[in-house]
């Protein structure tokens, strides 16, 4: 809480006067990283020409950060790892934001699928759930590992099982 307050440059009463709490404060900032990185998803996937190709960047772009030493990981599979356990609010609120995230690897699966980029052989839902799945270990993976030959492994098997 100190470092926050330092680099916002109030003190702690004014955090707690807008917040409330520490929960309220988290689950705000939870709230606006999941904003911002889905709206950079979303971007990636809807202006990308190819639906596979979109969904191939969002995949590199994960081993890249990695290999640049990005080892945070994502707040958001973070907090679904480590709170939810503890947490019934936090747990919903983590699973209705992944759900957000789903249907649009949902939907560009879909399109993927009516370009013939991708196999028709499973269910859009079920891909999703597939990628969804390959998305939070990647970023499991770029937090707890070096391995970024492995982690592109994971890639590219993902992507010739869309095939």
């Amino acid at each position: 809480m100190q470092d926050l307050v330092e680099a916002m440059g109030i003190n702690r009463q004014s955090l707690y006067d807008t917040f409330g709490d520490k929960r309220t404060l988290f689950l705000a900032a939870l709230d606006r990283y999941v904003e911002q990185q889905g709206t950079q998803l979303q971007q990636v996937l809807e202006q990308t020409p190819s639906a596979k190709e979109g969904l191939r960047r969002v995949f590199d772009s994960i081993v890249s950060a990695a290999m640049q030493g990005d080892r945070r990981g994502c707040l958001l599979v973070n907090t679904a790892v480590e709170l939810p356990l503890h947490d019934e609010q936090t747990a919903r609120s983590v699973c209705a934001k992944l759900a957000q995230t789903e249907d649009l690897l949902r939907d560009t699966v879909r399109r993927a699928q009516a370009a013939g980029e991708i196999s028709r052989k499973h269910s859009p839902e079920t891909l999703a759930r597939f990628l969804m799945n390959n998305l939070r270990g990647l970023r499991a993976m770029a937090r707890a590992a070096d391995d970024h030959a492995g982690m592109r492994d994971v890639v590219d098997i993902m992507f010739a099982a869309l095939e």
